[in-house]
């Protein structure tokens, strides 16, 4: 938010020092949350537009500056990551989730069976690709990488209809699983339901609705709330972005 926040102020009075403070809290919010890396190249489109009133130059400094500082700061630790294990990343939670969650929903579709199933089948492809060997943390996530990757080009139908379906819940889910759990004293998981539920999941309906009724007043109160909070967000944000076509505000 305070990158952003720079960002347009070097919209607004077209300084460079305020896009360059925005570049560097954008590289470091990255090492916080790793899927933040590519938020640089989602922006740099908009910092091109805002400097170019300025001139070609001048835009074409402004967005080069913006990613070699953001983008700098953040691969430089991937690049250290690399000199340690061998694998340029900022974090293995990518590998992690792209087997266990990604391709975990396409193999259950494919399979027909349950998601907690295809976790267990998952799990055994890593160990059997081990050979009985002790991994270091980037041999595991290679490992990962390359068992999902394999399944997702195998089922491309599978695979799209599971990205569908992943942004479609994006807009839709106010954050259900994460208020359900970190609000919940007794909860010492990240999983609200019970199992390795998924929400593209047969039935899953049924199990939220248990759910729900099991939940403490609070946690209840903060989701019903989250409803009416997010369709004010895509009101007020559908509102905006007409007004800024109407007056030509690219």
């Amino acid at each position: 938010v305070a990158a952003l926040a720079l960002i347009a102020l070097h919209q607004r009075y077209r300084r460079l020092r305020w896009l360059v403070a925005g570049a560097v809290i954008l590289g470091l919010a990255a090492l916080v949350r790793p899927v933040s890396q590519f938020l640089p190249l989602a922006l740099a489109p908009m910092v091109l537009v805002a400097a170019y009133r300025r001139g070609p130059r001048a835009a074409l400094i402004a967005v080069a500056v913006f990613l070699a500082i953001s983008m700098g700061i953040t691969y430089s630790w991937a690049y250290r990551n690399y000199q340690e294990s061998g694998l340029f990343t900022l974090s293995t939670v990518a590998d992690t989730n792209l087997i266990y969650y990604r391709a975990r929903e396409v193999l259950a579709s494919v399979e027909g069976i349950s998601q907690e199933e295809a976790k267990h089948r998952l799990e055994d492809m890593v160990a059997a690709s081990a050979s009985g060997r002790t991994l270091a943390p980037s041999e595991t996530a290679a490992i990962e990488q390359r068992q999902a990757l394999v399944i997702l080009r195998e089922h491309p139908v599978q695979t799209a209809t599971m990205l569908a379906m992943g942004a479609a819940r994006i807009f839709v889910d106010p954050g259900y699983s994460t208020t359900c759990t970190l609000l919940d004293p007794s909860n010492t998981s990240m999983e609200c339901l019970e199992g390795e539920a998924s929400m593209n999941e047969s039935g899953i309906i049924g199990k939220v609705a248990s759910r729900f009724l099991l939940m403490t007043a609070v946690q209840q109160i903060v989701l019903i709330w989250s409803v009416p909070l997010s369709a004010a967000v895509y009101f007020c944000a559908t509102i905006g972005v007409a007004g800024m076509i109407r007056d030509r505000r690219w």
